[in-house]
This record gives structure tokens, C-alpha cells and sequence, in this order.
């Protein structure tokens, strides 16, 4: 019964307290108003792009991408994924810019060919999965031949392969 009677006396608070800033003189209103607008404002020119980067490969490059950009005066936030080699970077465009951010990345070993699903991306994207499999084609290439070699390997002494 006293738990209801203080969560009764709580909620009639809140609920005047709530009531008491709605009935703000008009001069007050309009401060608490400019205030919320030079929020707004600030979260307005916070711009996001979404930058394609080749090389990405493990946590360690995401970890080393993330805390170089994030260190970057002008970033809010950054998250980089490296299976989809994706990097989402909120910034301030008066303080850097995109380019500025794709060139920290890049001097990180990283190619940065534009922002997610532009032509340049796009085409960089294509251009590393072709040769990623021709990469992996020669390997295969590679160890089909190693195997081949072992089978024609030529016996040892006591008539065994000796691959």
C-alpha cells in the first residue's frame, strides 16, 4: 500500500511539473524554442556518406579504419564492415569532407574508389572481384599441379611413392 501511495505521489509530480513548463510565459517559450532550434540546426549539418573501400579483410582493418577515422576533427561517428567493405561515416561537412576522410582511409592501404554505388565504386568493385578470381583460380591451378606432381612421383627404393 505505501509502494502504490509513493508511486501515486510520483506520477502527480511528474504530471505537475509537466503541466507547470506548458504554462511558460510566451518570453520563455520562444528561449526554450531557440534553444531546440540551434539543436536542430547543429544535427543539420551533419552529413553521412557511405564510402566503398577495397582491402578490407578482418576485424583488425575494420578496427584500424574505425579508430583512425573516428580520430578525424569533423567525424561523429564511423562504422566500417569489411565484408560488405562498406564505411558509414556521420561528419560535419564544416569541419571535413568526404574526400578528406576517403584519403585518411586510403593512407591506411585501403582503396577508396567512391562513395557506395557510384560508377567509380561500382567498377573498382567488379575490377577486385574479377581479380580475386583469377587469384583463385591460379590456386587452384596451382594445387591441381602439386597433386598431379605427387601422383607421378617416382617410386622410392622399396617400391613406395616417394611424394
Amino acid at each position: 500500500m505505501k509502494f502504490q501511495n509513493y508511486l501515486t505521489g510520483l506520477l502527480a509530480l511528474a504530471l505537475s511539473l509537466g503541466l507547470s513548463a506548458c504554462n511558460k510565459p510566451a518570453a520563455q517559450q520562444s528561449a526554450g524554442s531557440t534553444a531546440d532550434t540551434t539543436h536542430t540546426t547543429a544535427s543539420a549539418v551533419t552529413e553521412q556518406v557511405s564510402l566503398q573501400a577495397i582491402g578490407m579483410h578482418c576485424d583488425n582493418c575494420v578496427q584500424s579504419i574505425q579508430g583512425t577515422v573516428a580520430k578525424l576533427d569533423g567525424v561523429e561517428s564511423v562504422n566500417a564492415d569489411f565484408q560488405s567493405g562498406v564505411v558509414n561515416v556521420s561528419f560535419n561537412p564544416q569541419q571535413i569532407n568526404a574526400q578528406q576522410i576517403s584519403a585518411e582511409i586510403e593512407s591506411l592501404g585501403f582503396k577508396v574508389p567512391g562513395v557506395v554505388g557510384s560508377p567509380e565504386a561500382e567498377a573498382a568493385l567488379a575490377e577486385h572481384a574479377a581479380a580475386q578470381a583469377t587469384d583463385q583460380g591460379e590456386a587452384a591451378d596451382r594445387s591441381a599441379e602439386d597433386a598431379g606432381e605427387a601422383d607421378h612421383s617416382e617410386p622410392s627404393a622399396d617400391g613406395e611413392s616417394a611424394g
